[in-house]
């Protein structure tokens, strides 16, 4: 028989973790994931997601076609992902390309326009964003509600204006430059 010896645990990765619920970014891409699936589910019968809500709304608003990058910085969102996300917009003719020799523009600038389908697409979906909001209001109340977007603007402001600084390990940071 062997003498019971107790084992001395090697330090894990586990034993330097900080507190659970300290991580900012995990609470705020929770909360973005519960706020898209709510948005997302109002706005199915649209045929959008909030995303491409989003990027359809800004276009109807902007004065002037919109290159993908400008588009991007907008919404918060990084080049790649932008394409990525106007691709299917494109594809579905809600979104087109505008006539760079008309705009007196730089070809590779591809610059963006919403078509007469996208703001028929988007007049349909505002029902169902409008329905999102006052759900959100409903469920959170209309204090935290207004301080919600509150904060989240002045968040957005301040990570914004530090977004020039790269990110850990070299990467660019938020605005995607370097």
């Amino acid at each position: 028989m062997r003498a019971y010896a107790p084992k001395t645990r090697a330090m894990s990765a586990v034993d330097s973790l900080p507190p659970a619920g300290r991580c900012t970014c995990f609470k705020v891409r929770r909360l973005a994931r519960q706020l898209t699936a709510l948005y997302d589910g109002a706005l199915a019968g649209s045929g959008l997601t909030v995303t491409q809500y989003a990027a359809l709304s800004t276009l109807a608003r902007a004065d002037e076609a919109l290159p993908v990058a400008r588009l991007a910085r907008v919404l918060g969102m990084d080049r790649t992902t932008t394409s990525r996300l106007v691709h299917p917009l494109e594809r579905d003719g809600l979104l087109a390309r505008a006539d760079c020799a008309e705009l007196g523009v730089d070809a590779r600038a591809r610059p963006l326009v919403i078509t007469g389908e996208g703001r028929r697409r988007l007049r349909a979906a505002i029902a169902g964003w409008e329905q999102a909001q006052r759900e959100v209001a409903r469920v959170l109340g209309h204090e935290l509600d207004a301080a919600l977007r509150s904060v989240a603007d002045a968040a957005n402001r301040k990570l914004g204006s530090a977004g020039e600084c790269a990110a850990p390990g070299g990467r660019p940071g938020p605005k995607g430059r370097r």
